[in-house]
């Protein structure tokens, strides 16, 4: 990835739908590449875990931690400023 792509990553916001395991991995994974990422989840549960630990880390055939900008139970804070 060449430094065009990496400025043009930094400044894509992106809402993540969902705390199961699919939101999450996809959380992690484009919070890994660099993007600002916020995730929207029903789950007060999962949303306190993931605000507390400010990170999702994916290990498997991704390994690393991506850190996570916001995670709330409020869609519209969320999508807020989302690209």
């Amino acid at each position: 990835m060449n430094n065009n792509n990496m400025n043009n990553t930094k400044k894509t916001k992106y809402a993540i739908i969902g705390t199961g395991n699919g939101g999450q991995t996809m959380a992690g994974y484009l919070a890994l590449l660099g993007f600002e990422v916020k995730i929207y989840g029903s789950s007060q549960i999962n949303i306190n875990i993931i605000n507390t630990q400010k990170n999702i880390e994916l290990s498997d055939y991704i390994n690393g931690t991506g850190k996570i900008t916001f995670a709330s139970t409020n869609i519209q804070e969320v999508i807020k400023e989302a690209n």
